[in-house]
């Protein structure tokens, strides 16, 4: 993994002292040509484009002297682009002067080449800095198969290696439970009934151990009717399959459940012209973790940043016709966008050119050449408040459940008949007489009713993600896999323990109870007309007194 770092670096600074000869040859034409034709845009225009490159992409192969030189012509050029008019003859004398200087830069850079290797050579190590900024390289996730069937144990292991997973076979809740209490994996299948129990006890006291309500377990039954889904739910388990199995299913779900609460992989759209510094960008972004598009045509922008849809922009500002700036400008118009990370990356370090950064909706301004570690930790230091904010936006503060329109649109995508896997059951909560306890014992005493609510409701439906506060009192659950009795046996339980739980307020203990109703998506049914079924249900568990569940079109359950 080490190698994968900015691949073959000494090749690619001799391909680009190679490049770079070509490039000051044409360099020394325009400027002999700009010696008689002095007041020629397009030739000004054309020397800015060379000098802004290699100012920038000398700084990738660390060839300093040559960046050196090409800053000082940058700025000579930048200023009579700005200024308009002819070129000073003295100006133009100075701009030679730093294309000589380039040359013999490269003169030096080429001497120490000789008896480097390129092809065959040792890579250079990925610099210490860098895996300070990100972090020790991912290890392949533990799984701890528990199964009595040597059959079944063989058909996981061959697809769990296929997946890149390391695992262990336990044959016994009893060998397990003591490679538990030495370390805990990263996930669990578990295939019951096991030789020395049924496999419940053994996943209660993993989720009573330190840390142990992290790892994801599947639970699967050898035996058709052998697994009770409620109780496994109870026990805590994530997901179960029955009999017959569907193996590749199995470690399909293990797998979305182990990158479930992983963190999201950040889209990076990068705009850079330059061909060697769009791969330093990509090289150094990409070992960080991040999945980065470049792009080199700016007039290919808005198609891109649709089609990619980008967590972090990062712009140079020099790209021909198109500044970054504009570009900038453009994306800030997009409501979608408005909140959207952009990183200026450019060899301008003049005030104005901060300025104009700030003015076009920037968040930083970085200076060419970067070091690796500044860019990463930089682009990090971004996506992590715009994670935060996008969190903030899907999140409801107090609970951490999904906010209402979040939970919609979650379970909107769930309804569609393309996306719909298992059955689908809707379940929703209203806690009994809030506005009176808010009344009575102050807002904190309601605000701790309703955390207490979240956190039951999480307990209990822990293998659902689909949890939603949609309302000041009112939650949503959304159940795949189960059927309307089982959601209805879990949900009366959900509202027993709730009703046992003392709170305090003012000095004095209360209780307080919830109604819920549940319906389950039947053929031909939208989302509009599962929850309009799931809220009748609950108004009718309402009237018929409260601290009860109704299923739809049913009785109510005590």
């Amino acid at each position: 993994m080490e190698n994968s770092w900015l691949p073959r670096m000494t090749q690619k600074k001799a391909e680009f002292i190679v490049k770079t000869r070509e490039r000051l040859k044409e360099m020394s034409s325009l400027l002999e040509t700009l010696t008689h034709r002095p007041a020629d845009a397009e030739i000004i225009k054309q020397l800015a484009s060379h000098y802004h490159q290699l100012a920038g992409g000398g700084g990738i192969f660390e060839l300093d002297e040559l960046c050196m030189y090409a800053q000082f012509g940058e700025t000579i050029v930048f200023s009579l682009v700005r200024q308009g008019g002819s070129a000073a003859p003295d100006s133009i004398e100075k701009l030679k002067e730093a294309v000589m200087s380039m040359n013999g830069a490269l003169q030096v850079a080429d001497r120490e080449m000789q008896g480097t290797q390129t092809e065959t050579g040792p890579l250079p190590a990925v610099p210490a800095l860098i895996t300070a900024v990100v972090g020790p390289l991912a290890k392949r996730l533990r799984i701890f198969v528990v199964s009595s069937d040597d059959a079944h144990s063989g058909a996981l292991e061959n697809l769990l290696v296929e997946s890149d997973l390391e695992f262990r076979v336990f044959h016994s809740s009893k060998e397990a439970l003591e490679a538990l209490k030495l370390s805990l994996p990263d996930g669990v299948l578990v295939d019951i009934p096991l030789s020395d129990g049924d496999g419940y006890e053994l996943v209660t006291k993993l989720r009573q151990m330190p840390g142990g309500n992290k790892p994801p377990i599947v639970m699967l039954s050898r035996e058709q009717g052998f697994l009770d889904k409620v109780g496994a739910i109870r026990a805590g388990v994530d997901a179960f399959f029955e009999h017959p199995l569907d193996f590749p299913a199995v470690v399909e779900k293990l797998r979305y459940l182990l990158d479930r609460d992983k963190p999201e992989r950040f889209r990076i759209l990068s705009v850079e012209d330059d061909p060697d510094q769009a791969e330093f960008i990509r090289s150094t972004l990409e070992y960080a973790g991040y999945n980065v598009l470049t792009l080199n045509d700016p007039k290919a922008f808005e198609e891109a940043l649709l089609a990619f849809c980008p967590d972090l922009l990062l712009l140079d500002v020099m790209m021909g016709d198109i500044t970054g700036f504009e570009i900038a400008k453009y994306v800030r118009q997009m409501e979608r966008f408005a909140a959207l990370p952009i990183l200026f990356l450019t060899t301008q370090n003049q005030l104005e050119a901060h300025i104009e950064s700030a003015r076009s909706g920037g968040d930083d301004h970085l200076i060419k050449p970067i070091a690796p570690p500044l860019l990463v930790a930089t682009v990090a230091g971004r996506l992590e408040r715009y994670r935060v904010f996008q969190k903030m936006l899907k999140r409801e503060g107090l609970t951490q459940c999904l906010t209402h329109s979040a939970f919609i649109e979650r379970a909107g995508a769930l309804v569609e008949p393309f996306q719909r896997r298992f059955s689908l059951v809707l379940m929703l909560i209203d806690v009994d007489g809030l506005r009176h306890v808010n009344e009575r014992y102050g807002f904190p005493a309601g605000d701790k009713v309703i955390l207490t609510v979240s956190n039951l409701l999480k307990k209990t439906f822990r293998h659902s993600e689909l949890i939603g506060r949609i309302g000041g009192d009112s939650f949503g659950v959304m159940v795949e896999n189960l059927s309307i009795p089982e959601v209805a046996e879990l949900g009366q339980a959900f509202l027993r323990e709730l009703s046992a739980v003392e709170h305090v307020g003012g000095g004095s203990p209360f209780y307080v109870t919830a109604s819920s109703g549940v319906a389950a998506l039947g053929d031909g049914m939208d989302l509009k007309v599962l929850i309009t079924d799931a809220e009748q249900a609950l108004q009718s568990a309402k009237a018929q007194g409260r601290n009860r569940l109704v299923r739809a079109a049913g009785k109510a359950l005590r």
